[in-house]
């Protein structure tokens, strides 16, 4: 995936009450599971992420949302 073909990047990601655990509008930084302040790790469970970002070739915006297992 060729990432300068990409802009408006966001992805944010919840845990299972809703709170904002991470986002970022850059396409090659990552949530490793932990804390943004403290580094803490987040405890194994469900959490929810939205995605969007627009194909700078084709001018299409996309949109995904779903929920994903943290284990460790």
């Amino acid at each position: 995936f060729n990432e300068a073909c990409l802009s408006d990047f966001t992805i944010t990601i919840f845990n299972r009450w809703g709170t904002l655990v991470f986002e970022s509008t850059v396409y090659s930084v990552g949530w490793n599971g932990n804390t943004v302040s403290g580094g803490n790790p987040y405890p194994e469970g469900t959490y929810y992420y939205k995605l969007s970002y627009t194909n700078g070739n084709t001018k299409e915006t996309k949109n995904d949302k779903g929920f994903f297992q943290l284990a460790r």
